[in-house]
């Protein structure tokens, strides 16, 4: 992944944070947001409380089924696509 310095990423469907985090750590200047269903947002929480780059992260309750409540110039769709149909995985892009 080329990830811009300053870049504010934002992992859609994120789980515990972990990818995201491990990314932050090196790239020191970016920041980040985890959108998740409310389960996973508490476990990535708990998950950016200790992390190294906690401090720049967050984790937000979100549907990826509906307009995402954060912004960024890198969007990650990790281990997301695989589990729906085409027709939903095309309204998950858009």
């Amino acid at each position: 992944i080329r990830v811009e310095p300053d870049s504010s990423i934002v992992d859609v469907g994120g789980g515990n944070g972990s990818f995201l985090l491990r990314l932050l750590d090196r790239h020191p200047t970016a920041r980040g947001a985890v959108v998740d269903l409310a389960g996973a947002v508490e476990a990535a929480r708990q998950s950016i409380a200790v992390a190294p780059a906690g401090s720049r992260c967050r984790a937000v309750v979100g549907d990826f089924f509906a307009p995402l409540p954060e912004t960024g110039n890198l969007f990650l769709l990790r281990w997301v696509l695989h589990n729906w149909d085409d027709e939903r995985a095309v309204r998950i892009l858009r």
